[in-house]
Formats: C-alpha cells, structure tokens, sequence
C-alpha cells in the first residue's frame, strides 16, 4: 500500500464513511504514537524511525478498520430485511456532525520540519531574542521529569499511561486574592462618602439637641427640681418623657444600631456594637419601671445611650471626612511621590524613601481597621461578658431578681464609652485636613504605622539641595591639558552618576555645543570621588583629599571646600567650583526630622554633600546622622519600584519639606490615637467596676445616670483635647 492511498483511507475512516462501532479520533492515533515515541528509552529518536513508526501505525488503523467493516457488512446481510430496513430508517433520522481534521499539520510535526524563514520586518526582534542568554534557574520551572525506562518494559498501555503521568509533579499555584489588591475609583469613593454626608450631619445635630434635653431633664430630677411642662416631681412622666426622646435619638441614629446589628452577624462585634446593648437593655429598663411602677432605683440610662448614639455618629463623620479629604490629596497630581517602606536597601530594617509615580496600595492601607478597633473587636464580647455577670450579682446575688435589668442596664451603658468612634477619627480627620492643604496625605492607620516604625528615612542630594540651589561658579584647566577632552570626559561621568549636581554639568556640556559620551566601569569611592572609563582613558572627579588619597596631588592653592577636581590617566585635568545656596524650608524641615528622634540615612551621591557640610549650611547639629555607604546609597535607587507593600503617604511636591511634615504627623496620629483608646478604654474598665460596687451594695442612689454621665464626659473631653495635640508642629 503506497503512502497517498493510506493517507486518503485514512481521512476516510476519520471522516466517518466507515460504519464501526469504534470511532477513530486523532488522539487515539496520537495517544498510541506517544506510547511508542520514545524507543530503546531515548528522549530523542531519529527521524527515520519516527516516520516509520507514523506509517506502520497508519497502516495498522487503517486495516483494523476494514476488517471490522466487513465483518459488519456481512452481519448486516444476514439480518432479515424488515429488520434491516427499520434500522436504516432510526439510523438515518440521526443527524451526526461530520469533522474534517487536516493531518498535514500533524504529520510537520511528527517529521520536526524546519519553522519558516521569518520575514525581513522581524529579523531585528530575532537577533535580540537569540543575544538573550537564559540563567539555570530559568530552566527549572520547564525541566522534564527524568524517564524511567522500566515504564515500557512489558506493561499495557494504561499502566504506562498511568505511570509516566504520575512521574510529572502538579504544578503548584499562589492563592491571589484580588480583594485585598482591590482598589476602587477614587473620585467615585469621595461622591459615595459625600453624598450622605449632608444630611448625616443635620441628623446628629438634632440627635444632639435631643440629648442635650434629656441631660436636662436627668439632672433636674436627680436634684429634685420640679420638671418643666406640667410634669413636676413625678417619676412615672420625667422617666416617661426621657424615653421618647431616647427613642427618638435612636430612630433618628439608626445607621450606628444597624452597624452594631451586622458587626454582630459578622463576627466582629465592637464599638457600635456596644451602643446598641446600650440602647436596647436601658430602653428595657424603662420599660420594665413604667410597667412595674418601681422608681425607687431612679431613672433608667436612657441619656447616656442618647450621647453614645450622637458620639457614634460624629466619629463616623469624621471618619468618613477624613477618607474623602485624603482620597481628594491623592487626586491633587497626576504622578504623586509615594512614601515607601522597604528593607530591600538594608534587609535588617525598614527605611523610608519616595518614589516618584507610586500609589498602589493606597486605598487599602487608608481603609485599614485602626488600634481602637481592634481593642474593642477583642473587649466587646468581654465587656459584654462581664455586664452580665456583674448584673447577675448585683441583683440575684443580693436576692433582688427585680433589680436584673436595672443592673444590666446600667453595666451595658458605662461600658458604651462616648469616645469610643472618636479615639482614631477625630485626630485623623484633623492630619488629613492639614496635609490636604499642602497636597499630602497619609494612607490611614496603616501608613502611620508604617511610618511610626520605621527604621529611619532616606536623605538624598535633591533633598538637601533641591534644583536652583546648587550652581557653578568657576572652571579651570591645568596647563597641558585637552580641555575640550578634560570637559566632556569629567561631566560625562559626574552625568553618568546621577549625583544632586549632574544637571548643572549636563547644562554646562549643552552650552558649550557637547554631548555626554558612554562611560564603562563606573565605580562610586567611599573616599569620597568616583571614577570609570571614557574613551579607553581613565577619570577620575572628587574631592581634593579623594584626589590625594589616588595618588595625584593637587596644589593647595585650589585645594577649597565645595570643588569637584577632574584627573585623566592620573593627570590633575580640571577644577570645578560649586556653590551651594541653603534653602529655609529645608533647614525647618531638617529640625522637624530630628527633632521627632527619626534616624536620618544619609544616601547622596553628592561626594561634596556630608553632614558637616549640611550643618554648617543650615545651622542644625548632625550628630547622630547616618551616612550610607556606597553599594547602599545606589541600591535606594535601584530598588524604588521593587517594594510590594504598598505607599505609606502620597506628596504633591517634592523636596524634604512636605516629607518631614509626613513623617511628624504619622508619628503624632499614631502615638495621639493609641493614647486616645488606652484613655477610653481605661475609663471604660473603671466605670463599670465603680458602677457593679455600687449596685452589688445596693447603693442605686450614688448610681445614678446623671454621675455616670459626668464621669463618662470627662473621659470623652480628654480625647477631645488629646486629638487637637495631632496639629502641634514639630
């Protein structure tokens, strides 16, 4: 059988001319190839083998094939023809797609046929793609698994399948969770947070007014004054009057109940969380005196569950005020300089440093559940926990079950600690409302964090001395010496080294018509010089005692401060004078830093710049400031877009100003807000073991609504006070 009559048999049998009851598909042809492909256990076979092997597996198919169809031709004749006739009826009322399948393409490959010749257009991106030389390590993750050649030593055909599949590893996969990188459009979060805001606040300032009545009303009946509006000394009315308008207050601050309600569904029960135990057990409690007609325990706690519900609301408004203001500074300009913390420059400790274009991250370290949150995620079940028991003691324990829900009122009120919403929100409304006004802005509680505890902040030539600040002021050439070659071959490696003073030399080489040349060996002295070749010629360009360090001696008389010295092949070429202006903001930005105990790293490429310059200049005591080496100070630049955790703070502006004013108010968010929840949550703790002494004593009449109230206001002025100390300038 030749060749062109197997293969048209062949598209025959795969185009289903042959009535078997076996189809033949191209993966079983190719499944009993693979099972032969690899002959004598080599990995690679020769193209004649593997070309007679395809043909004797063609010839094979296509035999089998025409001995099944006759032998079922010959059973279809011995069927009775009324029988056979019916079948050709069902069977032809089944309307069975046809598939053509081209085997040419198949056959190249089974042959390894030459690719194409690839076109004139692309032989550019060809070259390039054969210069790339491959590391070890990129083979690993496509490296065959050794073939063990015991596989196809006498087994079937499924126990080789079986085994040569099972000696491949599953390849193994990171769970990504989008959510967490999810970030949503800025402009639309601010209308989200906007919108409502209006009418959120005209309801918390009539949730006030409420509260400021039922005060009223509380401390005219505790000091047995008569009550306004024909209610007099009656308990039975004040008690009456005093729960509308708690009701009321709840009605009109239902979002803060409807979030303590699925903070508890959800399984993180807090702040909001107690504000409604609040509202709901000393409504019960006044419930339960208007129906028993008991007022021998004096008013339920009906005002401090209003003033709970108003705090609450006011600290959300802030909240959200402070998320929209941030958001907005973010916006300010179309490529921000991100502040990042990164330990890739020393992996022993985080540094900060900016980057210009970065803002990844940013939505969700604002969003990030501050200190106080996680306090009261963790308290409230345990607050919660111990109101009960303490009730119980106080009531069944004294043998007075009537007082349970007078007790437990009062222990769910006092742990609703009024500043509970505000210990973060009210500072961080107050940072991101400053920084909005310069273009700043911190990502929340997480970049606070970040910035509190880091190591140290980075300190480079644009920082010390922005653009405008530094000039040339004098050149010279040393007899014998090509100045043309001196001037180009010195800038093009001050260039080469992206040092705060590189712009000016580029600027002088564009003035005097010249362009930088490449520069091979670069290398940055920790003696304070750098040095590479240009041209085949040696440069070198430092300071004069760098110059005297390599062996070439410069004149005294040209030996100043601020001088960039220039040698060819050990040869002194060239002396470059610099001027170096102090700019005010820098100086103030320097005495914030150091003044908040941040570890300065100094990382200037600069070999003129060195902390006694900078103190002389400015006027600031650099004790203490650390100078980065060499291999540190590039490694900050190299690994700016290396650090995946995100920004930390976002500045409009660049320069050492608008980073310290960041700095100092992240330290002062971070340290004012945990003070603030200690504060909170110490008073909290103190108030309800006062109020359960008191109640196990039967003491009602020192418990009162109206003491609990002082007590809890003078908790919540402190945190007031305590937040406007985040403005303070360093």
């Amino acid at each position: 059988m030749d060749k062109r009559n197997d293969d048209l048999e062949l598209d025959t049998l795969l185009e289903g001319d042959y009535n078997t009851d076996e189809s033949f598909t191209l993966e079983q042809i190719l499944s009993e190839y693979k099972g032969s492909a690899f002959i004598a256990g080599e990995r690679k076979t020769p193209s004649s083998e593997l070309d007679e092997k395809v043909n004797e597996i063609l010839r094979s198919v296509t035999e089998s094939a025409k001995r099944e169809t006759s032998e079922a031709e010959k059973e279809a004749d011995d069927i009775p023809a009324p029988e056979k006739a019916e079948i050709e009826e069902n069977t032809d009322s089944v309307d069975e797609p046809t598939r053509i399948i081209d085997l040419s393409a198949y056959r190249k490959e089974m042959k390894h046929e030459p690719a194409p010749t690839p076109k004139q257009e692309d032989k550019n991106t060809l070259r390039e793609f054969e210069e790339y030389e491959l590391e070890d390590d990129d083979f690993e993750a496509f490296s065959e698994p050794e073939i063990d050649e015991s596989l196809f030593d006498n087994d079937s055909d499924e126990a080789v399948k079986e085994r040569y599949s099972a000696s491949f590893e599953e390849p193994q996969f990171t769970e990504y969770d989008e959510e967490e990188e999810y970030e949503p459009d800025f402009n639309e979060e601010i209308t989200r947070l906007n919108a409502p805001m209006k009418q959120y606040k005209l309801r918390s300032y009539a949730c006030g007014v409420l509260t400021v009545i039922i005060a009223i009303f509380t401390f005219m009946y505790e000091s047995q004054a008569s009550l306004p509006f024909g209610i007099g000394y009656s308990t039975a009315l004040a008690a009456g009057v005093i729960m509308i308008l708690g009701f009321i207050t709840m009605i009109l601050g239902v979002d803060v109940l409807i979030r303590g309600t699925e903070d508890i569904f959800n399984g993180h029960a807090g702040a909001e969380t107690l504000v409604l135990f609040s509202c709901v057990f000393t409504s019960a409690d006044g419930f339960q005196m208007l129906v028993t007609r008991n007022y021998d325990r004096g008013l339920p706690f009906v005002l401090i569950s209003a003033a709970s519900v108003f705090f609450a609301m006011r600290g959300k408004i802030a909240y959200d005020k402070a998320i929209a203001d941030s958001l907005k500074a973010s916006l300010a300009t179309g490529s921000p300089f991100g502040v990042i913390s990164e330990n890739e420059t020393d992996p022993e400790r985080d540094i900060l440093k900016k980057v210009r274009g970065r803002d990844d991250g940013f939505y969700f370290k604002l969003t990030t559940k501050d200190s106080g949150e996680l306090f009261y995620g963790f308290l409230t079940p345990v607050l919660v926990i111990f109101s009960f028991i303490f009730a119980i003691i106080s009531s069944v324990g004294r043998g007075d079950s009537s007082s349970f829900a007078h007790s437990f009122g009062i222990m769910t009120a006092v742990c609703a600690a009024f500043p509970m919403a505000m210990t973060y929100a009210l500072p961080f409304k107050y940072v991101a409302s400053d920084l909005k006004n310069a273009g700043s802005a911190i990502s929340g509680w997480g970049g606070a964090c970040d910035i509190s505890d880091a190591d140290g902040t980075v300190i480079t030539d644009e920082d010390v001395f922005p653009a405008g600040s530094v000039s040339l002021s004098g050149v010279k050439f040393f007899e014998g010496v090509n100045s043309q070659k001196a001037l180009i071959d010195s800038c093009s490696l001050i260039i080469t080294s992206e040092c705060g003073i590189s712009k000016i030399f580029s600027e002088l080489l564009k003035s005097q018509g010249f362009k930088a040349k490449d520069v091979d060996a670069f290398t940055f002295y920790e003696g304070g010089g750098i040095g590479g070749d240009v041209d085949g010629d040696h440069i070198l360009c430092g300071t004069g005692a760098f110059m005297n360090l390599m062996g070439i001696r410069v004149p005294e008389k040209v030996n100043l401060a601020n001088t960039v010295f220039a040698s060819v092949n050990g040869e002194l070429a060239a002396v470059y004078t610099v001027n170096y202006v102090p700019v005010n903001s820098v100086q103030g930005a320097l005495r914030s830093l150091l003044s908040t105990k941040v570890n300065v790293l100094l990382a200037v490429k600069d070999f003129n710049v060195t902390p006694n310059i900078i103190s002389q200049k400015f006027k600031v005591n650099m004790d203490g400031v650390e100078y980065l080496p060499a291999d540190k100070i590039y490694k900050v630049a190299e690994s700016e877009n290396e650090a995946p955790t995100g920004v930390s703070a976002l500045l409009a502006r660049d320069g050492l100003g608008p980073l310290a004013e960041v700095i100092s108010k992240a330290k002062n968010l971070k340290l004012i807000s945990e003070l603030n929840s200690i504060i909170t949550i110490g008073g909290t703790l103190i108030g309800l073991l006062l109020m359960f002494f008191l109640c196990a004593s039967g003491e009602f009449g020192n418990a009162t609504c109206g003491r609990a109230f002082i007590f809890m206001m003078i908790i919540e002025c402190c945190v007031l006070l305590l937040s406007q100390a985040v403005r303070r300038r360093s």
